[in-house]
């Protein structure tokens, strides 16, 4: 699979302001960039901004709402690659979706915010950051990027290949996840 990751990165430095694209994000004045070092918590940091966007909605037809999707998605995505125990990489929509069957594309459809996925290199696990801004930007805070980045830090890999976190068959005393007693 061929990769993206230096173009994302590149991405997550327009975000920071150190390196210029098309435009700018919106209110750039409102977000701190010196404070963003790619750790975890510097995601309260994007998340504070998120806010002041999503209680000052933006035109999302607009490059500055476009950027933001993008260069925030992407910084996101890049503080996940920078702290987790497993690899990712950014991965183009149609080059993953070559794998796929039709039912994925279908609830996976090809736009702004899943024109690159990250990928797990030792499984078919997939996040989408860019999509995590968007759905901030539309519905508020439950779409916290500091909780949702931890969760894809924290994720590991297993002798086997799975993640234990998706085993959820019995409880540490053997019996079934259902049974109280």
């Amino acid at each position: 699979m061929n990769h993206l990751d230096a173009m994302f990165e590149q991405y997550s430095e327009a975000f920071l302001g150190t390196m210029t694209g098309e435009g700018d994000i919106v209110h750039r004045e409102k977000i701190d960039t010196a404070i963003l070092n790619y750790s975890l918590e510097s995601l309260h940091e994007v998340d504070r901004y998120l806010k002041f966007l999503y209680e000052h909605p933006i035109e999302t037809s607009c490059i500055e709402y476009q950027n933001v999707v993008v260069w925030c998605g992407a910084y996101i995505g890049e503080v996940i690659r920078k702290n987790a125990a497993i690899v990712y990489h950014w991965v183009h929509y149609e080059e993953y979706m070559k794998g796929q069957g039709a039912k994925l594309k279908n609830m996976i459809p090809y736009t702004l915010t899943t024109h690159a996925l990250l990928v797990a290199d030792d499984s078919s696990y997939v996040t989408m950051p860019m999509n995590k801004v968007a759905r901030w930007l539309e519905e508020g805070e439950a779409n916290n990027v500091h909780f949702y980045a931890g969760a894809d830090i924290s994720r590991k890999k297993h002798n086997d290949g799975f993640d234990s976190s998706l085993k959820k068959s019995a409880s540490a005393d053997g019996k079934p996840w259902w049974k109280l007693w």
